[in-house]
């Protein structure tokens, strides 16, 4: 294979070139089946309802991206107006950890970042907005797309596109919802209403 592509060029660049594209190929088809496999884990495993606290969850997400925090510059504030919900910690903690670290990666190189989460009740849900001053999305050309698997928005960063498609599938699964607004250069805003589950659901209940 080596041998028949070498031919295939004339200089020691070309192949060079060839080589390192096949090269990010790979990296990219490895971390699309990474982000496939975390979907299949996540399906299987246990899901456990319990009464979360939300001051509790945000330290712990906090904690585990403090170093991104502190290599963008960036701050998270929080407004929770409901300080306990019943949910599955697993889901809430890849909901936030998801929407936030989008808000990190996607951040504006201009200004520091500044990420507000409220977390508030309305109606039967509670709805949690993560809400950022970050580079923004051009929602005339991607709003269709935005949770679809495998779609990404910017080529200047890494990752698999799967991660909104992942927590849309979470959130839905039990009777809540997502939607999105964003102006480029000024930020994007997700609204997430969780429904209140209040059983313990089954390893093998099926999506």
């Amino acid at each position: 294979m080596a041998s028949s592509l070498s031919r295939s060029f004339t200089t020691v660049d070309e192949y060079r070139q060839i080589v390192e594209l096949m090269n990010k190929s790979s990296d990219k088809i490895n971390n699309i089946l990474d982000g496939l496999l975390k979907v299949i884990r996540e399906e299987k495993a246990i899901k456990k309802v319990e009464v979360l606290d939300m001051e509790e969850i945000m330290e712990e997400i906090k904690a585990e991206l403090a170093e991104e925090l502190t290599n963008s510059k960036g701050k998270i504030i929080t407004h929770i107006h409901k300080k306990y919900i019943h949910y599955i910690r697993g889901y809430l903690q890849s909901i936030l950890r998801n929407l936030i670290g989008n808000a990190i990666k996607y951040r504006a190189p201009e200004r520091p970042l500044v990420i507000l989460i409220t977390v508030r009740e309305n109606g039967n849900f509670t709805e949690l907005v993560v809400e950022d001053n970050g580079s923004g999305i051009d929602l005339s050309r991607y709003r269709k797309n935005m949770f679809q698997r495998f779609k990404r928005f910017n080529n200047h960063t890494p990752g698999t596109g799967i991660g909104l498609f992942m927590i849309k599938r979470m959130i839905e699964k039990y009777g809540g919802h997502i939607s999105v607004e964003s102006q480029p250069g000024k930020g994007t805003t997700f609204v997430v209403k969780l429904a209140t589950i209040n059983v313990t659901v089954d390893r093998y209940q099926t999506a």
